[in-house]
């Protein structure tokens, strides 16, 4: 079969039980497979790269440190604040100006409204509203109906 023939191009590379694609006991490990034949591995963190690197991947890293790359994972800011909740950044518009729609470090600013019980309230309330929107998308477009007081992750 093909995979075994990949194994043994593999095992000329460096013939090692912590890399090879198929074990002593014949199961064929597909992410060494990936990770031989593939052109990049990436962490989603710097933290994650880095014990890839350093200890779950080690071997690997030993081999091919050149595949081994950083994506950090996360939302945009931008993409999740202006465009998927435009109501929210409409209010940040006001309470901090323009700046954070260039510059994350921005919103630093609204550690001094950490105690503002007007905001938390107007926060609180908004995010009930794009719940309850949400639920309605969902019965919608899904037929399911959910519970807008569940977590939505």
């Amino acid at each position: 079969p093909f995979i075994v023939e990949l194994d043994r191009r593999a095992k000329e590379v460096k013939d090692d039980p912590a890399v090879n694609i198929i074990d002593e006991h014949g199961r064929v490990h597909m992410a060494h497979m990936d990770i031989h034949y593939g052109y990049s591995i990436n962490g989603v963190a710097a933290l994650h790269t880095e014990i890839l690197k350093t200890s779950e991947l080690k071997a690997f890293y030993e081999l091919y440190p050149e595949k081994f790359n950083n994506k950090t994972n996360g939302i945009t800011f931008r993409r999740w604040l202006m465009h998927a909740n435009p109501s929210l950044a409409s209010y940040l518009d006001g309470l901090l100006g323009h700046g954070y729609h260039h510059d994350a470090s921005e919103l630093e600013k609204l550690l001094d409204y950490k105690n503002d019980k007007e905001l938390k309230s107007w926060l609180e309330k908004t995010k009930q509203h794009n719940k309850r929107k949400l639920q309605r998308h969902i019965a919608k477009t899904q037929g399911v109906h959910v519970n807008p007081e569940s977590i939505f992750d």
